[in-house]
């Protein structure tokens, strides 16, 4: 079927993509920056000229429920501002856009991997994928997903299943056949461990993201050459080789905001200088030691009396470790600590007694490895529910967690002894060569986890940026 050709405005876009959206073709391209930057809906639209002109497209995110409100809605909005819809079926109940033509945009989660075997578009193979938020995403996961579009659908080229089948042969245990490890050595033998694995003939690649920590897997593995050094610089903006094209943006870049928009981006470089930094202007975040710095001690007598909406989180702890329960809220920019109850206690019983006064009637939740403690919670009258950590899900990561914090200044009251203790020396790990790492050293931090669990589910439903 011929599409008509578009003659879109130069005004519906902003200066900086133009040529991106109509110029650019490599295997591996990456908008990244600071929000409001406007990567997200010039990729959106050119993902729509991609499917104009005879592609299909394969869009992924770490949590496919949170697909609809992001970059669906953005392709939808692409699709009305280009003045196209009548060429477009859009579907929400699964996911899904096609054009007259024939193509089709498909959606899906790396939290159901499974679901990623075999995804093929009714006229084909999948042409393009864009990854939202990659940042977001395991490592893991998007090995899984090369491995399984890999040539197209789930097929795999007859040497590579030689290849696992003379490894596998070879195994002499159970133990070393389900290993992570075992896995591991076999993507990175069919070359799935840099960025030259995404390059295949006639194929491309998007990844969109804010950036995070310049020691986040994303940074190893499309910033760097094979010899570890650096490809690309920010005050740069751009860069371009055979195979891949880069380009940062922040809302300087955005000729669609407003006055009042720039100007509330450039008032967090005097409320939060790391959120100003990382979330604004897109710079990639530095470790250091210490994983917190966003946190003072204050009297909450006030906060306690007046706040409307508590949080209670409990990391159980049995011997050597002590159990930790604390009670928090938040405010606006502000995450409270305001009660803990901990210690070493022998039975659940005894640690029902403990939190009983601190939690009342409240839910409080707690680590999910000891789901029998839980139930026997539940039996002495306390609402007690495990913490939802979705098996391959960036949630259930401590990263994700400390991420999360550190747009938020955290207050705590003095009363939390040991709470400001552990915050005072929770540190990054290192690796053998002295590397500081995005990994926090093992150590005592029962009472930042269980922070980290009160605020489980909050941590879905709330983006720091709709806070800011």
């Amino acid at each position: 079927m011929k599409i008509s050709r578009l003659n879109l405005p130069r005004s519906l876009f902003s200066d900086v993509f133009i040529k991106y959206i109509f110029t650019v073709k490599k295997s591996i391209e990456i908008l990244f920056g600071g929000a409001g930057g406007g990567k997200t809906v010039h990729s959106a639209f050119k993902d729509i000229k991609r499917v104009r002109e005879g592609q299909n497209l394969l869009v992924i995110k770490q949590v496919y429920g949170h697909i609809k409100d992001s970059y669906f809605s953005d392709l939808k909005t692409a699709i009305t501002a280009m003045g196209i819809d009548s060429e477009f079926e859009i579907r929400t109940s699964p996911l899904k856009i096609t054009h007259k033509n024939g193509c089709v945009i498909l959606f899906r989660g790396l939290d159901k991997v499974d679901k990623l075997k075999g995804v093929r578009a009714p006229n084909g193979e999948i042409n393009h994928i864009t990854i939202e938020e990659i940042t977001d995403t395991e490592e893991d996961g998007i090995n899984q997903l090369q491995f399984r579009s890999r040539g197209g659908g789930s097929r795999l080229d007859k040497s590579e299943v030689d290849y696992i089948k003379d490894k596998i042969e070879d195994v002499d245990s159970v133990d070393t056949l389900l290993s992570q490890k075992f896995k591991d050595d076999i993507f990175e033998a069919l070359g799935f461990r840099s960025r030259e694995d995404f390059i295949e003939a006639n194929k491309t690649m998007a990844i969109l993201f804010n950036p995070i920590y310049k020691e986040h897997w994303v940074y190893e593995r499309f910033f760097t050459d094979k010899d570890g050094r650096d490809i690309f610089q920010i005050e740069d903006k751009e860069y371009e080789d055979d195979t891949t094209y880069i380009m940062h943006s922040n809302h300087w870049d955005n000729q669609f905001l407003t006055v009042d928009d720039h100007r509330k981006y450039e008032s967090f470089k005097f409320i939060n200088e790391y959120y100003y930094n990382v979330y604004c202007m897109g710079n990639w975040g530095v470790l250091g030691d210490v994983v917190f710095s966003n946190w003072r001690v204050a009297d909450l007598s006030q906060v306690k009396a007046g706040v409307r909406k508590r949080y209670f989180g409990m990391d159980y702890g049995w011997s050597p470790d002590p159990f930790a329960c604390v009670s928090c809220a938040i405010v606006g920019r502000k995450i409270y600590v305001m009660h803990e109850v901990g210690g070493h206690k022998a039975h659940t019983r005894d640690i029902c007694e403990s939190i009983r006064p601190l939690v009342q009637d409240h839910a409080v939740i707690c680590d999910n490895s000891e789901n029998r403690a839980t139930s026997e919670l539940v039996e002495f009258g306390i609402d007690a529910r495990k913490v939802i950590k979705r098996r391959g899900t960036v949630n259930s990561s401590n990263l994700y967690c400390i991420q999360w914090f550190r747009f938020f200044e955290i207050v705590i009251d003095p009363s939390c002894v040991e709470f400001i203790k552990e915050i005072k020396t929770y540190q990054w790990d290192k690796d053998s060569n002295g590397k500081t790492i995005a990994k926090p050293k093992d150590g005592d931090d029962h009472y930042i986890q269980a922070m980290f669990y009160a605020f489980n589910e909050k941590m879905d439903s709330l983006k720091p940026s709709e806070v800011f």
